[in-house]
């Protein structure tokens, strides 16, 4: 039951480097309580076989949400691009791209936990987000150089 709690928190906080280490405390609770209770082999391995496809099932979502926070962001730039040539200069905040070049604004992933940053500067702006599955590093795209970046966050 304990070991249930922590998968279904690390599930619901959206990290996967929660998921990934909820999943193997509950795994070790759920190996050390069938020692004591003198489980079968069959057991034992059934429960390594369901932790190990929840741990799967987990990196494939992550992975699909970190897939949909870069398409997003594409949408966005592209939103930016079409409001410069429009205007003759980027946005001063996304905010001003809704409902004229997006008709809502949108979602970082699946979960929509964290925004997408925006930073314009006098020749252009960066666009930047945490990913899910390396959440000690953000991807930043800058306008000038037309290119994606990963740096470590401040």
């Amino acid at each position: 039951m304990i070991a249930a709690a922590i998968l279904l928190f690390c599930y619901t906080s959206r990290s996967f480097i929660f998921a990934v280490i909820g999943s193997i405390i509950a795994f070790i609770s759920v190996v050390t309580r069938s020692l004591k209770n003198g489980y079968t082999d069959k057991i034992k391995l059934l429960a390594i076989c369901i932790y190990v496809l929840m741990l799967g099932m987990m990196y494939a979502v992550s992975y699909q949400g970190d897939r949909l926070s870069n398409k997003n962001a594409n949408v966005i730039i592209t939103a930016c691009q079409e409001y410069k040539n429009e205007k003759g200069a980027y946005p001063k905040a996304l905010d001003d791209l809704v409902p004229a070049y997006l008709k809502e604004f949108p979602k970082r992933g699946y979960s929509g936990t964290a925004e997408f940053k925006y930073n314009r500067s006098a020749n252009g702006f960066t666009l930047r987000f945490t990913q899910i599955l390396n959440p000690m590093g953000m991807l930043i795209y800058n306008s000038e150089t037309n290119r994606w970046r990963t740096r470590a966050p401040n």
